[in-house]
């Protein structure tokens, strides 16, 4: 559970009083879950938490961004994300954890979250419609892709689509 402490209001997970932002700030050096939680001495799900409380209460900025490398050879679709802001890094790990819950690896939920939105993306393009742009995290990702990809028209997308389940059989 997260608590409000001190005059300056700081979010610390209540039971270890150990500030969010400090085991945030750890998840962005680690690689798994279990190199923070061993360091502070708590569980997955406070780790988890401190996630969920750092996106719910940050917006997404006009600073944040997501840039990928792509490459869409041999029917075989590799992306890689270069450079990402906070925000985006713990939007997409968190999503990931949702689909992934089983994995402690920091890597294999980003690239979950991160595949799971891009999904959700061309899926709307190749049906025709836009409701992604109603996420920002959705827009975002799907604009970053377009930036390194080019554009993706709905034919573009089905083929796409195509592509990013036969890479996940």
């Amino acid at each position: 559970m997260i608590a409000v402490r001190g005059p300056n209001a700081i979010m610390v997970l209540d039971r270890t009083s150990v500030p969010v932002k400090e085991i945030c700030d750890a998840l962005i050096e680690a690689r798994t879950i279990t190199d923070v939680t061993a360091r502070y001495g708590i569980t997955n799900e406070e780790v988890m938490e401190c996630v969920d409380a750092f996106c719910d209460n940050r917006s997404p900025t006009p600073n944040d961004f997501l840039l990928l490398e792509t490459d869409f050879d041999n029917h075989t679709m590799d992306i890689e994300a270069v450079g990402l802001s906070d925000w985006v890094f713990f939007t997409l790990l968190r999503l990931g954890e949702m689909y992934e819950q089983q994995s402690d690896e920091l890597g294999v939920l980003f690239a979950r979250g991160l595949e799971e939105v891009i999904h959700d993306c061309l899926i709307d393009v190749a049906n025709g419609k836009k409701e992604y742009q109603s996420s920002h995290i959705h827009v975002l990702v799907f604009e970053a892709l377009e930036q390194t990809h080019g554009t993706i028209n709905q034919p573009e997308a089905e083929t796409l689509l195509i592509e990013l389940t036969r890479d996940n059989k």
